[in-house]
């Protein structure tokens, strides 16, 4: 991976002891969550990879929070179609899921413009966006 930085930030980074664990916390703090089973560091201890990878192909699927209807989640963000975008990156960003009919039925925040029950609305509004 690769991203541009300013000259400043370069010098940050150079003079860090492992700029590269820096990077990744800095990540994995803006998602607010770390991975349960690796911490965050990226790597997972054979024996747990292998006592979890059986769990994790059986939860590969989802149910719509509107309709019910099941859909397999998609194991990298970047390999799904651009129409079915938004509302992948919702969920993986812990946000409702629905199938792609509900996504367009439901309405959106007007701030970030995740889809949710309308019930819902004002209650994410004033959580996520108080400031």
């Amino acid at each position: 991976m690769a991203f541009k930085i300013d000259d400043e930030m370069a010098a940050f980074l150079a003079a860090l002891p492992n700029a590269s664990a820096f990077i990744r916390g800095a990540i994995l703090a803006q998602f607010k969550m770390t991975c349960a089973l690796c911490k965050g560091s990226g790597v997972v201890a054979r024996g747990v990879g292998e006592h979890f990878a059986a769990a994790i192909a059986d939860a590969r699927s989802r149910a719509c929070d509107t309709c019910g209807a099941t859909e397999p989640i998609p194991a990298d963000l970047d390999a799904t179609p651009d129409a079915d975008r938004p509302r992948w990156e919702q969920f993986f960003h812990g946000g409702p899921y629905f199938c792609a009919g509900c996504f367009a039925a439901v309405p959106a925040c007007g701030k970030c413009a995740w889809r949710m029950a309308a019930d819902l609305l004002a209650a994410h509004h004033r959580d996520a966006h108080r400031k």
